[in-house]
């Protein structure tokens, strides 16, 4: 006779060849073994995993060798791949052998281990794995890449001392692409202490941490250890120091404020009149993106400047904390004789989603300067064409002062990434 049903939780992603773990609830008699099994999502009458497992834990290890072990007992081979979504469900077996309903039906998708890696460690020591570096402000650059195309949900940074003790947690982060740089300013740390010889006492290493997450759940981290010992001069070449006609000295450095991520080898901005610069010139082809440092609190406001988009392509988006993001995108829409050009701001905040939209222009190559605006929890979206009013009024310093500006051309995107 059939007994309480169970409920098998909810299922993250994981790669196919490294498994995973699965849990359910069971409220009744106790459990003796339970029986897992695996369809195809899109074909579900195809079975690749079917196994019994002798235990009274309320999970099931996915057995992935061909060799079975005491207490399991599998009717299908595994058989999952990464790249392919499938249905998972579970029975119970109880102390009296009695059989439990199916559960309910757990959807989940096998992905490839992301590459997840510091990449800007060089100076490693190969026997003991840890690196060294010279400066107390540490520029750190996280590779992500996972080629079935998972994007990374969120992610933060630790810093540990050699006891284990936290020192420092960063915000967390929102936002990333398939294969993408993660980027963090760590400042703080201080020298690493010496032995009475001057030697650098490796036992007493830092250890960073970076966690993240995917859109489906898969939890990845990695993690390097380091000391800081600071080179002679080696700050120095760094400042520069400028006396000034009223006795005062003016000191600046090759640091950037702005921790930012750009893609080509040297940034262009377009000029003013007087030949200053106003916006970071994007139309080459190169993106950028804005991560720490840049904070964009309510109220704020974001102009952007560009021109020959490419219809359907998302020309800016920024993604800020619970889930609320904007991107902005270009399109044509043709009526009986001609065609007119728009613009579209959609806005998430967790489940909802909006769209305001431009008015329509003619199709032209001219530039646009688009402009959004957050007051109290509401977007403001205009977009102009360019001429002799909006563009003084652009460089007059109504864009909310202080907001990066950038300009973006042919299928050239200003990623998001700000903290809203």
């Amino acid at each position: 006779m059939p007994v309480i049903k169970p409920v098998l939780n909810k299922i993250n992603a994981f790669d196919a060849e490294q498994g995973t773990t699965l849990t359910f609830s069971w409220t009744g008699p106790q459990a003796r073994k339970n029986r897992i099994v695996i369809r195809e999502y899109d074909s579900p009458h195809r079975i690749v995993y079917d196994c019994t497992q002798e235990t009274m834990a309320l999970k099931h290890v996915l057995h992935l060798g061909e060799i079975l072990e005491s207490g399991v007992s599998q009717a299908v081979p595994y058989a999952l791949e990464n790249g392919k979504r499938y249905l998972a469900s579970l029975q119970i077996f109880d102390t009296y052998n009695n059989e439990s309903e199916t559960s309910n039906e757990a959807a989940f998708y096998c992905f490839a281990a992301p590459v997840f890696r510091f990449t800007n460690f060089t100076n490693v020591d190969t026997a003991t794995s840890i690196a060294k570096v010279t400066f107390h402000s540490i520029y750190l650059n996280v590779k992500y890449a996972q080629e079935d195309g998972e994007v990374l949900s969120e992610y933060k940074f630790r810093l540990y001392d050699y006891t284990g003790k936290l020192l420092l947690e960063s915000g967390t982060f929102y936002g990333s692409t398939a294969d993408d740089e993660l980027q963090y300013t760590l400042g703080g740390v201080t020298d690493t202490a010496k032995d009475e010889f001057g030697g650098i006492q490796y036992q007493t290493c830092y250890r960073i941490v970076c966690q993240g997450v995917t859109v489906h759940g898969m939890n990845i981290q990695t993690e390097q250890k380091f000391v800081v010992h600071k080179d002679t001069g080696g700050v120095g070449a760094l400042v520069t120091a400028q006396s000034l006609p009223d006795c005062t000295i003016a000191v600046s450095s090759h640091f950037k404020i702005v921790n930012a991520d750009f893609s080509g080898q040297e940034e262009h901005y377009l000029l003013d009149e007087n030949q200053k610069p106003y916006a970071i010139d994007l139309t080459g082809g190169d993106t950028i993106r804005y991560f720490e440092g840049f904070q964009m609190k309510p109220p704020y406001s974001l102009t952007a400047i560009g021109r020959a988009f490419v219809p359907g392509e998302i020309l800016l988006s920024c993604a800020g904390p619970a889930g609320e993001a904007f991107a902005v995108s270009y399109h044509e829409k043709r009526y009986s004789l001609i065609s007119k050009a728009y613009f579209l701001l959609e806005i998430r905040k967790g489940a909802i989603r909006y769209l305001l939209r431009s008015g329509y222009f003619p199709i032209q190559d001219l530039w646009y300067i688009i402009h959004i605006r957050n007051e109290k929890g509401f977007y403001t979206f205009r977009v102009l064409p360019q001429n002799e009013m909006a563009q003084e009024q652009f460089l007059s310093g109504n864009n909310a002062p202080g907001i990066p500006m950038c300009s973006i051309g042919k299928n050239r995107t200003k990623k998001g990434g700000l903290t809203a």
